[in-house]
């Protein structure tokens, strides 16, 4: 099966739940969405986007493959139900609000995230932030959660005008380019 393309403007689509593309997905949205089941993207990516002031994204539901990336990109929040689980090799995206990240995700890298007013994310398995990572008017949160479960930061993160605040259930590396900015 191929991959599945909907990145017209002009989709509005409430709920996306129960969908399995064969070798991807791209959704752009003119409404909010909610994932409210698995959605599963085969042998690719997945892109979910939200278009229009204020059209939030909602993950309520398990989304993604551990072997390949995923953008999520909101006109407004970005939100984690408690049945919501992102598992993905590489998240990258923005958002306009808060980004709240904090079901047991599986995320192996996180790069290129950019929010208006903060970003708590939450990983149970170890994390590697590998590009910029900022927040806006908002502040930064990460945690890994399980036994080894270590955080590394290889790229700028933060804002000097809002707090940072990093957990890890291991050990918490910074590398040479690994940039920590807080107030």
């Amino acid at each position: 099966d191929g991959a599945a393309s909907l990145s017209q403007s002009g989709n509005i689509i409430g709920t996306l739940s129960g969908f399995t593309a064969g070798a991807g997905l791209s959704l752009f949205d003119a409404a909010s969405l909610t994932v409210s089941g698995a959605v599963t993207p085969g042998t690719g990516g997945i892109v979910l986007k939200t278009i229009g002031a204020g059209h939030n994204l909602t993950i309520n539901g398990p989304i993604g493959s551990a072997a390949h990336g995923m953008t999520l990109t909101s006109a407004g929040t970005i939100s984690e139900g408690s049945s919501g689980v992102i598992n993905t090799v590489l998240l990258t995206g923005s958002s306009a609000g808060l980004v709240t990240l904090n079901g047991a995700n599986n995320i192996a890298n996180l790069a290129a995230f950019s929010s208006g007013n903060g970003l708590l994310l939450n990983d149970a398995q170890s994390l590697t932030v590998s590009g910029a990572v900022t927040t806006g008017a908002g502040a930064l949160v990460l945690s890994t959660t399980g036994a080894g479960h270590n955080m590394t930061v290889n790229a700028a993160i933060g804002s000097t005008a809002h707090s940072v605040k990093l957990t890890s259930a291991g050990y918490i590396t910074p590398s040479g380019s690994g940039i920590i900015n807080a107030l």
